[in-house]
């Protein structure tokens, strides 16, 4: 069995194979029907891995850009999918290892990591927010390697056999890789959630303190006021 036909999202893998074969021999528009099809699933496997939106989706262009210019050296077309991959990840390296890389936040479902995969409590819009920004900053901590086959698995929700084929590994490393990065975000996470809880902790107290300052300093003038009442009327009885 090909890989397209195990392609997630792929509707007809005789139709996507047809499409790759004509891309091969340079019609465009079967290649932007290729484009349509992986564009975002590319684009967002990019910005994970790169913490940045912006620069994941210049990615995926230049990836599809180099895709075209190649696309007629590619000898098994069934393999378009993981080769397509291969090329995306090698620009996000190429990226990662120049003067501009930087780290970001990154973009993660928040509902994609619900049940016992991580200690998330959303109990309103607000904590939402700041639990997906921690989410996200926990998963740029992971190493390189795992956050790959998360992505792959958790969000992109491919089968270990694709991942496999995409990073070039075996399906045992692929379990592997996924569980131990399941346990390295889990433990980042946790920390994360009570740094910060430790924050707002320190500045509910702060936050009392300054309170009773002004408190302070707001009943000192009536103080003074009374005491200054208090001798006029001792120095009157006088």
């Amino acid at each position: 069995m090909s890989y397209l036909s195990r392609s997630e999202g792929s509707e007809d893998p005789s139709a996507e194979l047809e499409l790759v074969i004509r891309a091969q021999k340079g019609e465009q528009r079967a290649f932007e029907m290729l484009f349509a099809r992986y564009n975002r699933k590319l684009t967002f496997f990019l910005s994970n891995m790169v913490s940045n939106d912006a620069i994941g989706c210049e990615l995926a262009q230049e990836t599809f850009v180099k895709a075209w210019r190649h696309i007629a050296a590619l000898q098994d077309p069934s393999r378009f999918v993981p080769w397509l991959y291969q090329i995306a990840r090698r620009c996000a390296y190429d990226y990662l290892q120049s003067k501009e890389a930087v780290q970001f936040h990154l973009t993660v479902p928040l509902d994609e990591c619900s049940g016992d995969e991580l200690p998330l409590c959303v109990d309103g819009p607000e904590l939402r927010v700041e639990q997906q920004e921690l989410l996200r900053l926990a998963l740029a901590c992971v190493s390189s390697t795992y956050r790959e086959c998360l992505v792959l698995s958790m969000f992109q929700h491919l089968p270990q056999r694709n991942i496999a084929e995409i990073l070039h590994m075996k399906e045992s490393s692929v379990s592997a890789y996924v569980k131990r990065g399941k346990l390295e975000l889990r433990s980042i996470y946790r920390s994360l959630i009570n740094e910060q809880e430790e924050d707002r902790g320190e500045r509910s107290k702060q936050g009392g303190r300054a309170k009773r300052g002004v408190e302070r300093e707001q009943k000192e003038p009536e103080e003074r006021g009374e005491r200054e009442e208090q001798g006029e009327g001792q120095r009157g009885e006088l």
